[in-house]
């Protein structure tokens, strides 16, 4: 069982958790949303995995703010180091092919130059055949920011570690590559 810094990330867990159906490892992504939760609703994204690559589709309103814009339709990491992009994807990928869930604890540099750091926790979703993998994130940020500072730039990924949803978890530790 993963260890989340705040109780925010743990409730969006245990709500993705109450969604499922008793004998399923993945919630339904439609079911997911057709019980939304107000208070996780604005600090969420959903994505998808299309060829190698993660897409945001769903940016909650909290993370169009901390971000300082809407990012539907980019590339999840897209301007940052390539490495942090690479750790980010293979995060995903294994959580798409097992499936499990992670958690991370990522550092920011916000536009002030101010160092901030983020709880995030990623689990899989279900959705009809021949659609995209998708993931649902749910983040908070752990100390907070400056009025009218938005994050800009990755500064690593010091921790993280997977969340078994019921078909285990892969047998390494997730790593991150050093920026």
């Amino acid at each position: 069982m993963a260890t989340f810094k705040t109780d925010q990330c743990s409730k969006f867990f245990e709500h993705w958790t109450s969604l499922r159906v008793e004998s399923a490892q993945v919630l339904w992504q439609s079911v997911f949303l057709d019980n939304p939760h107000p208070g996780f609703a604005p600090h969420l994204h959903i994505a998808e995995f299309p060829n190698g690559r993660i897409i945001f589709r769903l940016i909650g309103t909290k993370l169009a703010e901390r971000w300082g814009r809407d990012k539907t339709g980019e590339v999840v990491g897209e301007g940052q180091p390539p490495k942090m992009q690479q750790s980010l994807c293979r995060f995903s990928w294994s959580a798409i092919s097992r499936p499990c869930g992670f958690r991370m604890n990522m550092k920011f540099a916000a536009t002030t130059g101010a160092q901030f750091s983020v709880e995030a926790i990623v689990l899989p979703f279900s959705i009809d055949g021949g659609k995209p993998n998708r993931l649902v994130s749910f983040s908070e940020v752990v100390e907070k920011l400056q009025y009218r500072d938005v994050s800009q730039i990755y500064l690593g990924i010091p921790d993280v570690e997977w969340i078994d949803v019921g078909a285990g978890v892969p047998d390494q530790a997730p790593t991150t590559d050093q920026l």
